[in-house]
């Protein structure tokens, strides 16, 4: 099952919010419509620095040394964090496809 048009769109921009604040950086998102073989691909860019209210600041969470990791209570590898990022998806897609095709 695929998502299409605005359907697709709103998943990839759930997930990017969901980038966005996970990180606290700002997130440049693309949503490439499908090829008549082939879905529609998101991309999201990330910025390496945290965003707020007074510009860009320390590096991100994905960025960090293992002792800038440790300082800011981070786990000590991105590894589960990856893992965390990867749920996340798997919940707003399967989300998005069920309300989707529960509405046919």
């Amino acid at each position: 099952m695929e998502l299409t048009g605005p359907a697709a769109i709103a998943m990839a921009v759930e997930f990017g919010q969901h980038l966005a604040d996970y990180l606290a950086s700002i997130v440049h998102l693309v949503v490439l419509p499908a090829a008549p073989t082939q879905p529609a691909i998101m991309q999201a860019l990330c910025t390496t620095r945290e965003a707020g209210p007074d510009g860009f600041g320390l590096k991100d969470r994905f960025n960090l040394s293992v002792a800038q990791r440790r300082k800011r209570g981070f786990p000590i590898s991105p590894r589960s964090e990856l893992t965390d990022l990867r749920a996340a998806w798997a919940k707003i897609s399967a989300d998005h496809l069920r309300r989707r095709y529960a509405a046919l």
